[in-house]
C-alpha cells in the first residue's frame, strides 16, 4: 500500500511541477520529479529489508505512468484530435481536423518542440545554417526504430 501511497504523491508533486514549469519537456519532468519521492522513500523506509526492490517499484510504476499516459496525452495528435473533436457538439469533418492540425501543431510550434525535444536528448543537431543531422545516438535510435517497424509490421 504504501508503494501506492508514493506513486500518488509523485503524482502530486508532478502536478505542481508542470504548473510551475509547464514549458519543459514532459517526459523528463516526470523523472526529475519522482528523485525527491524515490529519496524520502529511502530515507523513511532504509530500515525495510525490501527497500531496494520497493524503490524499483515505485520508480517503474511512475515511469511506466509517465510514458503511457501523461506523455502521450501531451503528445499523441490521435488524442488531441478526440479532444477536439469533444470540443464542438456539431462534430467536425476532415477538413476541420486538418486545419486543426495545422493551426495547433504547425503554427503553434509543434515542430521546434519536437525538434527542440531530440535536441535536448541527444539524437539531432543543428548546424549554423540551421541543418538538422542525426547525431550518432540518433542514428543508433532510428536503426532501432526501423527493426520495431519492422517487426511489429507497423506504418
Amino acid at each position: 500500500m504504501k508503494i501506492a501511497y508514493y506513486t500518488f504523491f509523485w503524482i502530486i508533486i508532478f502536478i505542481i511541477y508542470r504548473h510551475l514549469k509547464p514549458a519543459g519537456i514532459v517526459f523528463y519532468q516526470g523523472i526529475i520529479s519522482v528523485i525527491p519521492v524515490l529519496l524520502l522513500y529511502y530515507f523513511l523506509h532504509r530500515a525495510s529489508k525490501n527497500n531496494i526492490h520497493e524503490l524499483l517499484i515505485i520508480f517503474l510504476l511512475t515511469y511506466a505512468i509517465n510514458i503511457t499516459i501523461i506523455t502521450t496525452v501531451d503528445r499523441a495528435y490521435s488524442i488531441k484530435m478526440l479532444i477536439w473533436i469533444d470540443e464542438g457538439s456539431e462534430g467536425k469533418t476532415t477538413e476541420d481536423l486538418e486545419q486543426l492540425f495545422a493551426n495547433n501543431f504547425i503554427k503553434a510550434g509543434g515542430v521546434s518542440k519536437r525538434t527542440d525535444e531530440q535536441m535536448a536528448s541527444g539524437n539531432i543537431d543543428k548546424n549554423d545554417d540551421g541543418i538538422y543531422r542525426l547525431t550518432q545516438r540518433g542514428v543508433v535510435l532510428v536503426k532501432i526504430f526501423h527493426y520495431v517497424k519492422f517487426a511489429f509490421n507497423l506504418n
